[in-house]
């Protein structure tokens, strides 16, 4: 699935391995070196991930052809936010 981050832990410190979220639930990264917390877009930063819960729409199959993780290029499955 492409590069790992290394180091990435979750709100309570606690180590992840693996996808933690997918396409097409949001998944923002945020500057966490300045107090501004504006989004990132480039590589070498330390920085903060927010996921949030897509709209049930995206879930359908037609949703996930358009905007899920096939469609970035990811051999993965959709992996909703709250069960990940």
């Amino acid at each position: 699935m492409g590069a790992r981050p290394k180091g990435v832990v979750d709100q309570r410190g606690v180590p992840l391995d693996g996808v933690g979220a997918t396409a097409p639930d949001p998944i923002c990264v945020l500057d966490t070196d300045t107090d501004t917390g504006d989004p990132v877009t480039t590589e070498g930063l330390r920085v903060g991930v927010l996921a949030a819960t897509c709209d049930p729409r995206w879930t359908t199959p037609g949703g996930l052809a358009l905007a899920g993780p096939r469609y970035f290029g990811y051999d993965v499955d959709h992996l909703p936010f709250l069960q990940g």
